[in-house]
């Protein structure tokens, strides 16, 4: 009972220090100066810039599903 009681007030623990990170965020994210430009730039940043791994993985993955599907649907 010790354990299962240790192991709820850690995932609680845990859990709080998510929202309270999330909640610093999103704070930070929202206090003057506001720099749009900035944000903007990130954004285009971290999008364009991670495409090239997305398409990647994703047809990485795709040929996999692809390859599972044949044999799945294999008579």
């Amino acid at each position: 009972m010790g354990a299962l009681l240790r192991s709820i007030g850690n995932f609680f623990s845990e859990m709080g220090g998510i929202v309270l990170t999330y909640l610093s965020v999103l704070y930070w994210t929202v206090r003057p100066p506001y720099r749009l430009r900035l944000y903007f730039a990130a954004m285009e940043f971290v999008g364009v810039g991670s495409l090239f791994i997305i398409i990647l993985t994703g047809s990485f993955a795709g040929a996999v599903l692809a390859l599972q599907g044949i044999y799945a649907f294999k008579i």
